[in-house]
């Protein structure tokens, strides 16, 4: 039993099925199975070659590092996430502290006007970081819609026109992405 790829995805399968486990696509009798070269196998310098005649040929889905971009997003969004969170415990902090009169302060309009703007700039720095969270999620999803579709073009393109098989590192991804990546339709990219 070897891998073969499914004419009809361009998954990986068994040789030994009727029909693909992954689109039910049916291998009609007689029809070769041919078994696909494994894209990872190939020497650095082919897959480059490669890679850059694709790229010649789809330049308006070229997007150099858009996956290693979107994951520089989401770290900043997790800063901005964590920078939000402190500015909230930092403001309850002072609040509880002139609450309880930890902070002496003599006056009550004093207190008022610490704790008002201790909630101004806690307030400032939540909206802040609120918008740049929004900014990066908003880049981070146009990005990694970008990579999985050049993935996905490049990945049939090389079946097609090399028997090529590439597989695509999921690692850094979501399962929704995942499945995104699954549903993309390339007969409407080419």
């Amino acid at each position: 039993m070897s891998l073969i790829v499914c004419p009809h995805c361009g998954k990986q399968v068994s040789d030994t099925v009727e029909r693909c486990i992954h689109c039910g696509g049916a291998f009609l009798k007689g029809e070769p199975k041919v078994s696909a070269t494994d894209f990872n196998t190939l020497d650095k310098e082919i897959r480059k070659s490669l890679e850059v005649e694709f790229q010649k040929g789809y330049p308006k889905y070229v997007c150099p590092h858009a996956k290693q971009n979107a994951l520089k997003c989401r770290r900043k969004f997790k800063v901005c996430t964590i920078i939000s969170y402190v500015a909230c415990v930092i403001f309850f902090l002072i609040l509880i502290l002139v609450k309880t009169k930890v902070l002496d302060i003599d006056s009550n309009d004093i207190k008022m006007m610490v704790v008002v703007l201790v909630a101004l700039c806690a307030a400032l720095v939540i909206l802040i970081s609120a918008a740049c969270k929004i900014s990066y999620k908003l880049k981070s999803k146009k990005l990694i819609s970008q990579y999985l579709l050049y993935e996905k073009l490049f990945q049939v393109w090389l079946l097609h026109t090399n028997n090529i098989f590439k597989e695509v590192d999921f690692s850094d991804l979501s399962g929704k992405e995942k499945k995104y990546f699954e549903n993309i339709n390339t007969d409407l990219y080419t």
